[in-house]
């Protein structure tokens, strides 16, 4: 199925950069590109080795997700880090363009909880940075578990 085909070992070379990202983001403030960039790098050659049919979609679908979160990073005037968009690429690239919008929906709506909780808990004060990468992360891991679910869901077609 375009736009939302994975194997497992795409998932384990997403997760396996995801970890230090995630963790990055909850130290720093941060997403490094070191990680994302050799992640995706490593994600890249393995498409490319084992099937070069689907490159063409991988590097729209990497382009698509990547560019409608650095056009929120222009929006909000760098409220949203460009390291969500790089990571966001990262992430369609290895779960695709349909993929990663659950994993965003999940995990804005994660986020969003989050942050509230923390307000209400008067924890979190409402201009403070809160890192993305994490709620990325849950995301995916959603988008993942609920993949056919939601494919059927939305289009009426059974996934492949």
């Amino acid at each position: 199925m375009a736009g939302y085909n994975y194997e497992w070992a795409d998932l384990l070379i997403l997760s396996g950069f995801l970890v230090p990202i995630i963790v990055c983001d909850i130290r720093q403030k941060r997403i490094p590109n070191l990680f994302v960039f050799l992640g995706a790098g490593v994600l890249f050659l393995k498409r490319l080795f084992a099937d070069t049919a689907y490159i063409p979609v991988i590097l729209i679908d990497t382009a698509a997700a990547f560019s409608i979160v650095a056009l929120l990073w222009v929006l909000t005037k760098g409220k949203i880090g460009l390291g969500d968009a790089k990571l966001s690429g990262f992430i369609a690239m290895a779960i695709g363009l349909f993929g990663w919008f659950v994993a965003l929906f999940a995990a804005s709506l994660s986020g969003l909880a989050f942050m509230l909780g923390g307000i209400k808990l008067k924890k979190i004060e409402i201009h403070d940075p809160l890192p993305f990468a994490p709620f990325l992360g849950l995301g995916c891991a959603v988008s993942v578990l609920l993949k056919g679910s939601i494919f059927t869901l939305i289009t009426g077609l059974s996934p492949v």
